[in-house]
């Protein structure tokens, strides 16, 4: 799959379908049983790049939504739609994208209207794949704001091995 037929397939009639057809997922349902199909549903969202794979340990290439996931999104964040989901691969390519320990990771990018978006993303245990965790506007600047602060308590360098606060940004070669 190529980075055109990840934006085709995003702003396309059937993925649009598919995570209209998940319904919202309220927190009190989390922890039981999903609904039927729910679990089982993975939508490729984007490809990750050769740098974001070394850096992440994996030989995954596509970044995946779950069922589980759309149904999150779809009741704490109804204002997204399944058009915003192409903003995802310009996180992926972005310079904005940071470790939070060892299997999760963070990117920022901007849209075409200027406004921060952030997707997270993990990858399993095994490192076989690679999933969307969240998906949501805004972001950077008040990470960066919350890890300049953290680091100064700390007295350490936001970004630094020493610094809690401070992710490591991951930077293509």
């Amino acid at each position: 799959m190529s980075h055109a037929g990840i934006a085709k397939w995003l702003s396309g009639p059937e993925f649009a379908r598919r995570y209209r057809g998940v319904a919202p997922l309220p927190r009190e349902m989390r922890r039981s049983a999903l609904p039927t199909g729910t679990a089982m549903l993975r939508e490729a969202v984007g490809i990750l790049p050769a740098h974001l794979r070394r850096a992440m340990r994996t030989k995954c290439r596509i970044l995946l939504l779950s069922g589980y996931t759309i149904g999150k999104l779809r009741h704490d964040r109804p204002e997204i739609s399944p058009g915003h989901f192409v903003l995802v691969q310009r996180i992926l390519d972005g310079r904005h994208i940071y470790a939070d320990g060892a299997r999760h990771f963070t990117g920022f990018a901007r849209d075409d209207d200027g406004n921060w978006w952030t997707a997270v993303w993990k990858k399993t245990r095994d490192g076989r794949e690679v999933f969307l965790e969240t998906f949501h506007r805004g972001g950077i600047k008040g990470r960066l704001r919350d890890a300049e602060s953290l680091s100064k308590k700390k007295g350490a360098p936001a970004g630094s091995a020493s610094s809690p606060a401070g992710p490591s940004p991951i930077r293509p070669k």
